[in-house]
């Protein structure tokens, strides 16, 4: 399971995912959970349909006394935030990541403070803005390498 939590709005870049998906819809052991709410849902529901993606799964936003439950279901969480928002935003949704243990593939600007505490870290894997095969190719070596997804 390959997630996104959180706020399903105008900052992350939620097309990264989709198109990331739309190659890996061959594997059908590889499902893509969007768990949120947001104004980009609807665009990215309707998307989702129109390129026929099974492995594309939405769920309403959960309260806080229910998300260990659906961290607990993500082998891998996606950090995404549009170019040029570094130094403006944090995607806050790291720290829980973090706290709970769980492998992360984070797809930002190189000089925003998740990939730094990622590289300093070594706490997670780094993927190149609006690059769904690198994505890709992230998603495949812990797919294929399950000691490096924890």
């Amino acid at each position: 399971v390959v997630m996104h939590s959180g706020n399903i709005g105008l900052s992350q870049d939620f097309d990264l995912i989709i198109e990331a998906a739309a190659r890996l819809k061959d594997k059908p052991d590889i499902i893509f959970v969007i768990v949120g709410d947001g104004v980009r849902k609807p665009d990215l529901q309707r998307k989702s349909k129109q390129l026929h993606l099974t492995n594309v799964v939405f769920f309403p936003y959960q309260p806080k006394e229910l998300l260990r439950f659906s961290f607990a279901a993500a082998d891998v969480f996606i950090v995404t935030l549009k170019n040029g928002l570094a130094g403006y935003l944090v995607p806050s949704k790291i720290y829980g990541i973090l706290a709970a243990g769980r492998p992360y593939i984070a797809a930002l600007e190189p000089a925003s403070e998740v990939n730094d505490l990622t590289r300093k870290y070594r706490c997670g894997l780094l993927t190149r803005l609006a690059d769904p095969d690198d994505l890709v190719r992230n998603i495949l070596l812990l797919y294929g390498n399950r000691d490096l997804a924890g």
